[in-house]
This record gives structure tokens, sequence and C-alpha cells, in this order.
């Protein structure tokens, strides 16, 4: 009687099960949290074994699930775990699509410094593009969808005439030319045969693909132009408006001081520091282009939220101009850049 009893009571003290429900990612996490400081507790006042012959085992047990519990609590504050994870991302180039719509349109909004253009037609575009002009994208698998992380097409700006986003365009970098070169950049840009080039994509993108990707533009061209009625892509000359940054930074006494005969004369009191400025292109084929072009002139980018690699550098936009006869120097310059990179890192 005294274990019926017992069980009464056993009954009458447990809590009534209640239903399930859902339960909302946010109230999901707080009651998580809530589980966590609630076994973290637990096990920081777990009593001890009264058995002598138990109690050794116990605490070390005890100790154990504790050192468990802080350890998933540590890769919880961190959000990381000890193990890492590698997954391997194919990155390819695709035809641009429909379903791209929304990535490109993104990565375009901001082409002319936050001033408002009509980019959803600079989209469709190049969508209808369906010879020249790729979208880098990621897939994890073929199972999965592609990712796109940037574009890379070139557009005639002599549908000027037809589509307004080529003059909003136009406008805007004629706007941001110095006024002794205005004339020359508008005539540049007014020239029939003058494509423009957009290239623009994430900052994190493994750099290594701008070799492969200008080759497969400059290509898409070649092979296009063949066919009479793509003529539109027979370009004398093409316009590249590039992002890139303004780093600047005070340089070690070795480089500032010029030597170690330098390095050990005393700095004057109230001296500066000597500061240097670095132009830093976030696609390194743009630098190539830069260095082959026949002009150029940058402006202080706007509208756009700076990269966290480049937080503490100025944004910038740059316009070139490019002669077609220097693409097959730009594109074989680029390729070596590339293979110089792969040894030096291979190297270290």
């Amino acid at each position: 009687e005294r274990e019926r009893e017992r069980e009464r009571e056993r009954a009458l003290t447990m809590p009534p099960q209640s239903k399930k429900k859902k339960i909302s990612p946010a109230s999901a996490a707080a009651s998580a949290a809530e589980e966590k400081k609630k076994k973290k507790t637990k096990s920081k006042t777990a009593p001890k074994s009264t058995k002598a012959a138990n109690s050794g085992e116990d605490s070390e047990s005890n100790e154990e699930e504790e050192d468990d519990e802080e350890d998933e609590d540590e890769s919880d504050v961190d959000g990381e775990d000890d193990d890492d994870t590698f997954i391997d991302v194919e990155i390819e180039f695709v035809t641009p699509k429909e379903e791209h719509f929304l990535n490109l349109k993104s990565y375009l909004t901001a082409y002319c410094d936050g001033s408002q253009y009509n980019v959803s037609e600079l989209v469709d575009m190049i969508l209808k593009q369906d010879d020249v002009g790729s979208v880098i994208a990621s897939r994890v698998s073929a199972e999965e969808e592609e990712d796109p992380l940037g574009v890379m097409t070139v557009i005639s700006l002599d549908k000027a005439k037809e589509f307004k986003c080529l003059q909003e365009i136009k406008a805007h970098i004629v706007k941001k030319a110095p006024k002794e070169e205005a004339k020359l950049v508008r005539d540049a840009l007014n020239a029939k045969k003058t494509g423009l080039i957009l290239s623009e994509r994430l900052v994190n993108v493994p750099q290594d693909i701008g070799g492969p990707l200008i080759k497969h533009l400059f290509d898409e061209i070649k092979w296009a132009v063949k066919d009479e009625k793509k003529k539109e892509f027979d370009f004398d000359q093409y316009v590249l408006v590039s992002r890139c940054f303004l780093d600047t930074f005070t340089p070690p006494p070795s480089v500032a001081g010029g030597g170690k005969k330098n390095n050990n004369k005393k700095r004057k009191k109230g001296e500066k520091e000597e500061e240097v400025t670095e132009l830093v292109f976030p696609n390194l084929e743009d630098e190539i282009f830069y260095e082959e072009s026949q002009w150029s002139f940058m402006w202080e980018a706007g509208g756009e939220d700076k990269p966290q690699e480049f937080e503490d550098s100025k944004p910038m936009r740059m316009c070139m101009l490019i002669d077609a006869k220097d693409v097959g120097t730009i594109c074989e310059d680029v390729q070596e850049m590339f293979l110089a990179l792969s040894v030096e890192n291979a190297e270290d």
C-alpha cells in the first residue's frame, strides 16, 4: 500500500502534457538559449553522491559533463566549431537568363554612384544578349541551383539612341570627367564603334577567375563578329568604368627613410610621418586595362557600402578607354599576371 501511495503522489505532482505547437525562429532561439542556461546551472549545482565508493567516479563524470557543456557554449559564442568544414564550390560562366535578373540588378544598381538610372532596362539588355556576356555563378552540386556572383559583358554604346539607360550612363561619365577632358570623353562615348564593358562582381570571388573571364569575353566577341547579324560587336575601342580604392598608409622607416643610413636619423619634433597612397583594384585584371589604356580619370564613388576588406580605403571609380588593337596584349598580360600569382602562392 505504501508503494501505491507513492505512485499516486508522483502522478499528482507530474505536470500535465501540453500539445506541440509551431515556434518561430526567434522564439526557438530564445528557448534554446534558456535551455542551455538551465543545463549549465544543473551541471554546476549537481549534488554529489553520498556513497563513498562512487563519489570519485561521480565527480569525474560531472567534471567531464561540465567541460563538454563549456566547450559547447564556447563554440556557440564564437559562432565556430573546432572542426573546420570545407565545401568544394564550382565557379562557372553561364549565359545570362531571366532567373538572374534580381542578382544582376543588385550588382549594377550603384553603377552610377547612387544616381537614379534605368538599371532594369540595362539588365534586360544583358539578358537578351545570349551570344556575348557571362554571369559568374557558383554551384555546390549538380542538384543545387546556381548562385550568381557577378557579371561581365559588353554593350554597344551606339544603341544609346534606343535605350535611356545608356544615355544616362554616358551623361554620368561626362559629368565626372575633368573639364579639360570632357570633349575627349564625350567624343569617345559617342563614337559609333565603342563598346561599354560591364564588369561587376563580389569582392570575395576568387581572383584567379579574372584570366579565363577576360579571355572568354573577347573570344565571344570574336565569334560574334563572324556572324553578319552581330556586327554591332565589331568595336574599335572599349570604355571600362572600374571600381578601385585609394589606400593611404605610412610605410616602414626603411621605405620612407630611404635606407639604413636615414633610419638612424631621429625624427624632428612635430615632423609628420610620410604617407603613401596606393591605387588598388578589387578585380586584379583591371590593373592591366589601366596600364594599357589610352586615357583614364577617377572620381570619388558613392551609392554603395564599402567591402570589409577596404573599410579604411577611399572608394573610387575609374573610367578608361582601351583601343581594340591592344586587347591581345591585355589578355596575354592578364594571363601572365595570374600565372605569376599562382606560382607565388604555391611557394608560400
